[in-house]
């Protein structure tokens, strides 16, 4: 019975001493680090965001713009001390984003939906310009199209506009896919 006693006292130090409690630490996994921020941009802290609607149609808001892009921007830049904010008027800013919208088009798709609803797409063509308060130019998109499908009731293309959920698709659609280009030098 002692020598029992023995066996699995012996057998429960060399559990402790093998694995349990003289093992080195598990490594500290490390969640990977956000994907750089375009060199460009670093030093610029505040960003002032400038939306003029310069097609014929001027379906789509502005200023509504112009707030979501700046949203965005502080929201795609993590870990960096950059900051959006939307105003006419010059600030305290580090640079100027101008974004100018030269058109914006609603043209029917040839298909309906199995709801009976028909297919839009919707185009925005745009220029946009960042510069710092020194001039210099840290990024440019000229001339871009964006383009967007959604399936809405049928209506002529002047009521498309009109849907809330139109307006607020393109409105972020276009903001998150500009400040992304922009963050990233796409």
């Amino acid at each position: 019975m002692l020598g029992k006693k023995l066996v699995t006292l012996a057998g429960a130090v060399g559990i402790l001493a093998c694995g349990a409690c003289f093992l080195p630490p598990l490594p500290q996994r490390k969640p990977p680090p956000p994907p750089p921020i375009h060199t460009e941009l670093q030093g610029i802290h505040q960003i002032r965001v400038v939306v003029t609607n310069a097609s014929s149609a001027h379906h789509l808001d502005a200023a509504q713009v112009s707030q979501w892009v700046a949203d965005q921007i502080t929201a795609q830049a993590p870990g960096t001390a950059t900051t959006g904010f939307s105003a006419q008027q010059a600030g305290n800013e580090d640079a100027v984003l101008e974004v100018t919208i030269l058109s914006e088009s609603a043209t029917p798709a040839e298909a309906t939906t199995p709801e009976g609803k028909q297919r839009w797409e919707l185009r925005l063509n745009l220029t946009a310009v960042l510069t710092r308060n020194d001039g210099r130019v840290v990024w440019r998109e000229s001339d871009e199209n964006y383009t967007a499908s959604r399936a809405l009731a049928k209506e002529p293309e002047p009521d498309v506009w009109n849907e809330p959920v139109v307006q607020g698709w393109l409105t972020r659609g276009v903001g998150n896919r500009l400040v992304y280009r922009m963050v990233n030098d796409r």
